[in-house]
């Protein structure tokens, strides 16, 4: 069940979601394009401008052999990197995944192996295209476009919308290979979002909840990624108790001894998953 935890982690840490979408708008109803806009607005005014985030957190993974908990934390440097460290025992770090624009690091103290591959690689064998931009907007409980790092009132109409009792839902357009959707609650807060390929064999569902002041926006405290399709095994991983910090100062170093030996991220999974 540990070694199932640390691919886990490597997969979380590489987790993307690209998904190509029109540009072209649609005639609508003024009031109800109006109120789509508005939505919208108060969605993005909870995505305040950050330079950096840091938060720590507690986190539990559940697959059909029972649950595992542990420490981790999430360093966010905006447009970057994202860098993630687990500590399960006494705050001792034992694996570290860090994601830039151009690369994926995983360093596996416990075996003493690190992957460090171009994400060129990933782009030329993957069906959507793999974004920091993304991954740190789902760590962030943020609404995302390809292409874009950030948003504005008017990308309101790249998403088709409709309204519920209980908010908002808003998805992408026109998507080739993938579907992705946004739901907000009654506050314009974002409360999941679900990505899923056309095929129906695929799917992450992001749940935000727990949400706290933070000062003039809203943030999640608690959030739940649950996988199907991907790999062999379905996957649900839990974050409880995020305590963050934003605009600090902090070092996102990655660092690799030379007794550590250099394997390809599918030989790191396939060593945790036999």
């Amino acid at each position: 069940m540990k070694r199932f935890v640390w691919a886990a982690i490597a997969a979380l840490g590489i987790m993307f979601v690209g998904c190509k979408t029109s540009h072209i708008g649609e005639k609508r109803d003024i009031s109800e394009e109006q109120s789509e806009k508005g939505a919208f607005a108060d969605c993005l005014k909870n995505s305040v401008d950050y330079t950096t985030y840091s938060a720590k957190t507690s986190f539990v993974v559940t697959t059909g052999a029972g649950n595992l908990k542990s420490k981790a934390t999430i360093r966010i440097v905006k447009d970057k990197v994202i860098q993630i460290s687990v500590q399960p025992f006494l705050g001792i770090e034992m694996f570290r995944v860090q994601l830039t624009n151009d690369s994926v690091w995983i360093l596996d103290k416990m075996g003493k192996r690190y992957v460090a591959e171009s994400i060129i690689a990933y782009k030329s064998k993957l069906p959507v295209d793999l974004s920091l931009a993304t991954v740190q907007a789902l760590f962030l409980g943020r609404p995302f476009l390809p292409g874009k790092n950030i948003l504005e009132v008017s990308d309101y109409r790249n998403f088709s919308w409709t309204e519920e009792k209980s908010g908002w839902l808003f998805s992408m357009k026109e998507l080739a290979t993938f579907s992705c959707l946004f739901a907000m609650d009654g506050l314009f807060r974002l409360k999941e979002t679900r990505v899923a390929d056309l095929a129906g064999q695929m799917q992450v569902n992001w749940n935000y909840s727990g949400f706290i002041n933070q000062g003039g926006f809203w943030f999640p405290s608690e959030m739940e990624v649950r996988t199907s399709g991907i790999g062999k095994k379905n996957l649900s991983i839990r974050l409880e108790n995020i305590d963050p910090e934003w605009n600090k100062t902090f070092n996102v170093s990655f660092s690799v001894s030379s007794q550590y030996r250099k394997v390809s991220v599918r030989d790191l999974l396939n060593m945790f998953l036999k």
